[in-house]
């Protein structure tokens, strides 16, 4: 299985509510196929208790599975622990290898707190995940409208996709890495890495982050249905720089206006004719449009 979605509270109030949190979202990466590394000393998820503010209790090493992985390969270090009182706190690694006692080595993401420092909206809410591992990507959206700081965003997103060729076959030219944007009024922010050049040199220490820029709807459109029929919408391509300009294909956009919801599926072919699967996750990224992550 490459898609996995799963509903459920988050609680971090105890050691129990941590090791729940973190176990299940730890299966739900083993079930869709996000290969973890032998590095020693990884998390254990029936042991482990809950960490003081700010501080990590262990973590994970995930890695890219594709026909790219020896040429280009892509490793995510995720360390969990506790952001703030009663916060889940989840940072994030990209690199191209691993030292295989948990330290990245040819690092394009330097470590990053990727979700809030407040605690989720509710710890009696059951709240949505989706996650999914595809040929050039990994993404997952974590409990969708559980996030205070960001009204109506996930408490944490992790979108990794590859660059594609103009037929739509992945490339390892670089890859793009998606999260929220800082406030409930901003779009997502997303760092360029390149495989090929030195701009990921340049990404290590100050990772390029632009907000709403990954996208383009011409001449200010505010619906994309065309000759007024519903099953005339379209959604929009996104683009990254690394620092050549690359066509993506796991990640699309749709407007506001045109009210695809959370949970939808379509298929479209936005580069090359191959139909693809998209889930949208409605504004769990941006404010601005709606995120549509591909799902197959």
């Amino acid at each position: 299985m490459t898609t996995y979605s799963y509903s459920s509270v988050l609680d971090h109030t105890t050691d129990a509510g941590f090791r729940a949190w973190g176990a299940e979202l730890s299966a739900g990466l083993d079930t869709i196929g996000a290969a973890k590394t032998a590095d020693s000393g990884q998390i254990n998820w029936t042991t482990t208790t809950r960490p003081a503010s700010g501080a990590a209790a262990g973590y994970e090493i995930r890695k890219l599975v594709d026909s790219l992985s020896a040429s280009a390969p892509v490793f995510i270090k995720l360390e969990f622990g506790t952001s703030g009182a009663n916060a889940p706190g989840i940072w994030l690694t990209i690199g191209t290898g691993s030292n295989g006692s948990g330290t990245l080595t040819g690092i394009l993401y330097a470590r990053f707190l990727i979700n809030p420092g407040t605690a989720p909206a509710s710890t009696t809410t059951n709240y949505p995940t989706y996650m999914c591992m595809t040929a050039g990507a990994l993404w997952l959206c974590w409990k969708v409208a559980a996030n205070t700081s960001l009204s109506g965003r996930s408490y944490f997103d992790m979108v990794i996709c590859r660059t594609v060729d103009d037929t739509g076959v992945i490339t390892g030219d670089g890859i793009s890495h998606y999260r929220n944007g800082q406030a409930s009024n901003t779009a997502a922010l997303v760092s360029y890495f390149s495989f090929t050049s030195t701009f990921a040199v340049l990404a290590t220490t100050a990772p390029q982050q632009f907000g709403g820029n990954y996208t383009f709807a011409p001449l200010g459109l505010t619906t994309s249905v065309s000759g007024g029929s519903p099953a005339s919408l379209q959604v929009f391509r996104h683009y990254t720089s690394i620092p050549l300009i690359r066509p993506l294909i796991h990640a699309v956009s749709s407007l506001n206006a045109d009210g695809i919801t959370l949970g939808t599926t379509f298929q479209v072919a936005p580069v090359g004719t191959t139909l693809h699967t998209y889930l949208c996750v409605q504004q769990a990224l941006s404010f601005y449009d709606r995120f549509c992550l591909i799902w197959e």
